[in-house]
């Protein structure tokens, strides 16, 4: 048994930190969480739109194991691990979790950039988008998930790898990260570039990474005619009401929603995306922009709503 100090939700806007102590069932391994990674999608329950209160949270997690159940055969004490979560409780010092959903990391591993779930989306964002050698590929908004794409996308052998975004300085951050070509759309003509990027083939496949609905239905003015292929990466806070989709379908698009809830196989992907880690393949070092103590969870959350300039990925480390 292990005492854990845990961000709880309790309403609204409002964290706070509680102790308690937890024990592994048989099948889980309690582990010692190095760090959290601040997701979008989580503001939907720190706003109140989803969850009951009082609710945990926290789904891009690593850490050590400290504690192992009695019915465990892969893991030990001391192992490092990078976990896809059975459940929201990253931001607690401790956290118990299924032995298969851990993930076992190399020693020479950094824990504070070693979460697994969002390199597992864009895992399974590449796998809907099949990228095909000569392909022209378009990546629209270099957010964390549009900037991994961008780094997965470079070895991939494409014509062209082109960013798009209204930040000149996520921009030039996403060049470094492997963009061949990069577009700010609101200082340029963004179908036009393209057009002349690609020498008037367009694009054949675009990661729509920004959840603004009126640049997903830009994305139609991006993409060649006939089986280009849209995979739609954001979560739409907004919804998408007025929506035209006859440009889609004159072009005869094929839409993906690669959303990880749906995906029919997700600890494979997980696999794969811990190898990924594993052998250096994601960059980090520029990724992440903020730093939290557990103690500062509420701030953390209101920066990631804000998005400060010079935003790119938030993260907590529970036990700093």
């Amino acid at each position: 048994m292990v005492k854990t100090k845990t961000a709880v939700l309790m309403e609204p806007g409002r964290f706070e930190i509680q102790e308690k102590d937890i024990a592994p069932k048989p099948d889980e391994v309690i582990v010692r969480v190095e760090v959290c990674g601040l997701c979008n999608w989580e503001l939907n329950h720190f706003k109140g739109f989803i969850g009951n209160f009082p609710m945990t949270l926290g789904h891009e997690w690593a850490g050590i194991v400290v504690e192992t159940g009695s019915d465990t055969t892969k893991l030990k004490i001391g192992d490092k691990v990078t976990v896809l979560p059975d459940r929201l409780e990253g931001f607690s010092q401790y956290a118990a979790v299924g032995e298969e959903f851990c993930f076992l990391l190399n020693d020479d591993i950094d824990m504070k950039k070693a979460f697994l779930e969002p390199l597992k989306c864009v895992t399974t964002v590449l796998h809907a988008a099949s990228p095909k050698v000569g392909d022209y590929g378009i990546v629209t908004g270099c957010g964390p998930m549009g900037l991994w794409c961008i780094q997965a996308l470079k070895g991939q052998l494409l014509a062209g790898l082109i960013a798009i975004d209204i930040d000149d300085e996520k921009l030039a951050l996403a060049a470094k990260m492997g963009a061949g070509a990069v577009i700010n759309s609101r200082k340029e003509n963004a179908p036009q570039r393209i057009r002349e990027i690609t020498n008037g083939h367009m694009a054949d496949f675009v990661i729509e990474g920004t959840g603004l609905p009126a640049l997903m239905e830009a994305c139609a003015d991006y993409m060649k005619s006939g089986p280009a292929r849209l995979c739609i990466m954001s979560y739409y806070e907004s919804g998408m009401t007025n929506f035209d989709f006859r440009k889609f379908l004159d072009k005869g698009t094929t839409i993906f929603t690669p959303h990880p809830v749906s995906e029919p196989f997700p600890l494979d992907t997980a696999r794969r995306a811990a190898a990924l880690i594993n052998n250096g393949s994601f960059h980090m070092d520029d990724m992440i922009s903020h730093t939290f103590r557990l103690d500062e969870i509420q701030e953390a959350f209101l920066t990631l709503s804000r998005k400060p300039r010079g935003f790119i990925k938030g993260v907590v480390y529970p036990n700093d």
